[in-house]
């Protein structure tokens, strides 16, 4: 809510002195073009991961959910969670068979990274509910657990 308000603010100051009718006329075909670019660059994430899916559903995680900010850079958050354990081997060879998609070998072996973490760290009276995997720069793991 701060950010928006910050925002308008900001937006208002510009408008108010000018300088946004210029900047925008200005930049126009600036700002579509990076439109465009984001646009691309989250479609090519998403086709990634689509491809990836079936494979990751063979290792034992199942999607329950995705979201794409638009920004520059992109972000996709994807929501898993682990509905069969599969043997370590079997796993690696389906890592392997992602061989050149990256985004598909991102979130596999952040998920097998993130199912032994738990492990290591596991919470009493806990279970690992859902794992987010978000494909940023940096990307990070989000652990889910739940009593």
């Amino acid at each position: 809510m701060l950010k928006l308000i910050l925002y308008g603010f900001i937006l208002f100051l510009l408008s108010s002195t000018g300088i946004y009718m210029f900047l925008t006329s200005q930049n126009e075909t600036i700002a579509t073009f990076r439109t465009d670019s984001i646009g691309k660059m989250t479609t090519s994430i998403m086709n990634d991961l689509n491809e990836a899916l079936p494979l990751i559903e063979q290792a034992g995680y199942s999607i329950s959910g995705v979201e794409a900010e638009l920004s520059v850079p992109p972000e996709v958050s994807t929501i898993f969670e682990l509905v069969k354990v599969v043997d370590r081997k079997k796993q690696e060879q389906i890592l392997k068979s992602l061989e050149g998609n990256k985004i598909g070998t991102l979130v596999l072996s952040s998920l097998m990274k993130s199912f032994s973490l738990n492990k290591e760290m596991a919470i009493k009276k806990m279970k690992l509910k859902m794992i987010h995997v978000t494909i940023a720069i940096p990307p990070y793991i989000t652990l889910e657990y739940e009593k």
